[in-house]
């Protein structure tokens, strides 16, 4: 019988950095100005300008959070926050869902600083007095603002810890990365129960407000996402179940089994079949309640 993998065999730790370039500078000018102008006595804020039109980066905006949001959803809580845990299970998968967002990143920051004089251009005469060629930074001072980088390291272990600080230090610092390990394996599990929980809730609350009217309309309907998100979430909590936790599971796959048989058409158009379900959901959201609080 082989033995019992560690946490630092079966993950690693994976950092989304994501820098961005907000194109806005405070004007004193115009600041001094409204304090005179409005006889302001002390200090009247800060006057903010858009020295190229916000909606340019719209694009940019859009990708960082779509990233961020993969990112949390294929890997799981670490303490530091910065970093979080990869399974080495669903490694390639991460890779391949992360990559798209990488390659917009690079083709979205490329046409802008192509397009950068004609930005420069347009904007000194939406500006107009306020356009000041010193506040426009070079490209490649651009370029370094706007930074999209994934890091993996591994899972820190105590074992590996030989820093000459005297045995009682070394075994204290030592003692305190085994803790931390233990915290974040323990948060890491409550967080995949906490996922599961929420699409189970979203069967529980609007199930029971969804009536169709006497035309065959729908009132307070739901959409297929309410399933396929809850299929989705199923199909990846193996790969995200690092230390094979057994309860977990079994309730995963009676969630699979009493909750995903049916599409959402078929749960609006068949009644007993939603009552069914909605009773299903009851029951496995309350199991579901001791390992989330």
């Amino acid at each position: 019988m082989s033995e019992k993998k560690t946490l630092q065999e079966k993950a690693m730790l994976s950092k989304l950095t994501v820098k961005m370039w907000y194109a806005e500078t405070t004007d004193r000018e115009v600041k001094e100005e409204i304090s005179g102008t409005h006889a302001v006595k002390g200090d009247p804020g800060y006057f903010i300008k858009y020295i190229i039109p916000k909606k340019v980066l719209s694009n940019l905006f859009g990708i960082a959070n779509n990233a961020k949001v993969t990112h949390n959803s294929q890997t799981l809580p670490w303490f530091d926050d910065k970093f979080r845990i990869l399974p080495s299970a669903n490694f390639f998968v991460y890779r391949e869902k992360m990559k798209p967002f990488e390659d917009s990143w690079k083709e979205a920051v490329e046409d802008l600083l192509s397009n950068y004089e004609s930005l420069i251009e347009e904007s000194k005469v939406r500006l107009s007095s306020l356009f000041k060629a010193d506040d426009y930074p070079s490209k490649e001072t651009i370029r370094r603002k706007l930074r999209f980088s994934i890091s993996i390291l591994p899972i820190p272990d105590s074992s590996d810890f030989r820093v000459d600080l005297g045995d009682e230090e070394t075994n204290r610092i030592k003692q305190e990365l085994d803790e931390q390990v233990k915290k974040a394996t323990k948060d890491a599990l409550k967080d995949k129960w906490e996922r599961l929980y929420a699409v189970v809730s979203k069967f529980t609350e609007v199930l029971p407000k969804y009536k169709p009217d006497e035309k065959g309309g729908k009132k307070n309907t739901f959409h297929e996402s309410m399933v396929n998100n809850t299929v989705e979430l199923c199909e990846l909590l193996p790969k995200l179940n690092i230390m094979g936790d057994k309860k977990l599971e079994k309730m995963r796959k009676e969630v699979v089994s009493k909750l995903t048989k049916n599409t959402a058409k078929t749960l609006r158009e068949d009644e007993a079949e939603r009552k069914s379900t909605l009773e299903n959901a009851t029951t496995i959201l309350e199991a579901m309640k001791p390992f989330i609080s």
